[in-house]
């Protein structure tokens, strides 16, 4: 099982509400979901 967080891929500062890292985000279907999604098929492996 290989497990990545997503949220630390990049630099918050503890101000930031809510709402702001929401708007940060990547959708599920986003392009670093699909990338990790499309290793571990090709290496059976889970995420």
């Amino acid at each position: 099982l290989c497990a990545f967080p997503e949220f630390m891929m990049f630099y918050t500062n503890s101000s930031q509400t809510a709402k702001q890292l929401s708007d940060l985000s990547e959708a599920i279907n986003g392009n670093f979901v699909t990338t990790i999604a499309k290793a571990a098929k090709e290496n059976k492996i889970q995420v």
